[in-house]
């Protein structure tokens, strides 16, 4: 066994002798003025304030702080280094912040040890037990709180069936699978009822299948149980899939907070822009009343009166972007209308990604729905007009 396993291990044990306990924002100084008082609220679960940690002079988190509430699924999501582990390991009390507060139940638990903040850890390893069963693995933390034995049989066969393990209680970590051993180190995660469950990216190691039918396993369950969950991923479908809300991060610090709609949609900078999703960033100026200047042409937008000469970045989704034919352009021209050349196509599944390049040498990318691709007409080489809703564009200032 490793060290590193070991240590965790360890964690795990120390956490399970523990006697059970009972909207979108964006940049940090941003997310803090909403922080409001961590006592105010008895149904706030876990509030974070003004975080902040480093490792000799490399400054992992950056002043961070943010609230969770009851019963809610948050993905921290972000590149990797970006401090979204370390985060979730402070949350966990395996970590201790150099500044700030966090707070559980109105409770301040900055330092208290893991085994009295009443959480759930899996690990991105699953750290299991290699020496014992299925059944004692999920039996471990019960074990420790002295649980008679009838009740820890009634506890297991609960779990066992909850996440489908039945005839695996006998076998080693070594004879199950990735994905069964996901489930052996969720249900020991469960198996002492946290308040909090904290999952530090449980699915990296799987395939794409079984990834997926897993976090919709994990989803299903964290609704069932109405259990609080925080999971670490870099992965931007993943964490859209499950999460209630997503804190998005990058260089320790927090970009932006919301629900995955407003994070894809309403991006609050061009890195949350650019990070979810695919996008298209052009460089511009604002040259008049709801219009931008670009690089040999303009773009009609809502310019959010922003003064004429403001430096901007302009954001044009794949799928805000419309090929027409040649023939058709006269019928757009009320609208942000550009001539271009496909020079590559790609075939995505359910839809079919076009490579362009504009009369003005633009480059951009524009997705065409399965339903709506014409080999004909979206062929490499192809002449078309490409048009943008000015609704549809969406604008950062530099």
């Amino acid at each position: 066994m490793t060290a590193k396993l070991s240590q965790r291990n360890s964690v795990i044990a120390a956490d399970t002798a523990r006697l059970p306990a009972e909207q979108g924002s964006s940049r940090n100084s941003d997310v803090s003025a909403l922080v409001s008082d961590p006592k105010s609220s008895s149904t706030r679960k876990l509030v974070v304030t003004n975080l902040s940690k480093s490792f000799g002079s490399t400054v992992i988190l950056k002043d961070i702080s943010f609230e969770i509430e009851e019963g809610e699924f948050v993905c921290f999501l972000g590149p990797s280094g970006c401090g979204k582990t370390t985060l979730l390991l402070c949350l966990a009390g395996l970590e201790s912040p150099d500044s700030g507060e966090i707070y559980k139940n109105g409770q301040v638990i900055t330092m208290a040890p893991p085994s009295q903040r009443d959480v759930g850890i899996v690990f991105q390893s699953y750290a299991l037990f290699p020496n014992l069963s299925v059944y004692d693995n999920i039996a471990f933390g019960l074990v420790n709180l002295k649980w008679a034995k009838d009740k820890i049989r009634e506890a297991v066969g609960g779990l066992v069936s909850l996440l489908s393990l039945e005839g695996h209680e006998n076998k080693y970590a070594s004879q199950l699978s990735g994905g069964q051993q996901q489930r052996v180190a969720l249900a020991r995660a469960l198996a002492v009822s946290p308040s909090l469950l904290l999952l530090d990216e449980p699915l990296s190691a799987l395939d794409a299948q079984v990834r997926t039918r897993l976090r919709g396993e994990i989803r299903d369950l964290q609704q069932r149980l109405k259990i609080t969950t925080v999971m670490v991923t870099h992965d931007q479908e993943e964490a859209q899939t499950l999460a209630d809300r997503i804190v998005l991060m990058n260089a320790g610090r927090i970009e932006q907070i919301g629900t995955p709609w407003q994070i894809y949609n309403e991006p609050a900078t061009p890195f949350v822009a650019d990070f979810m999703g695919v996008s298209n960033l052009i460089q511009g100026v604002v040259s008049a009343q709801d219009e931008v200047a670009c690089d040999h042409f303009a773009l009609r937008c809502n310019t959010q009166d922003h003064p004429v000469g403001t430096k901007v970045q302009l954001l044009l989704r794949p799928e805000d972007i419309a090929l027409v034919a040649p023939t058709n352009m006269p019928e757009h021209s009320s609208v942000n209308l550009l001539q271009a050349i496909i020079v590559k196509i790609e075939y995505l599944g359910a839809v079919v990604r076009a490579h362009v390049v504009s009369a003005t040498g633009l480059t951009l990318k524009v997705d065409i729905s399965k339903r709506d691709f014409d080999p004909a007409l979206h062929g490499v080489s192809q002449a078309l007009g490409l048009t943008i809703q000015t609704n549809d564009i969406r604008l950062f200032v530099q």
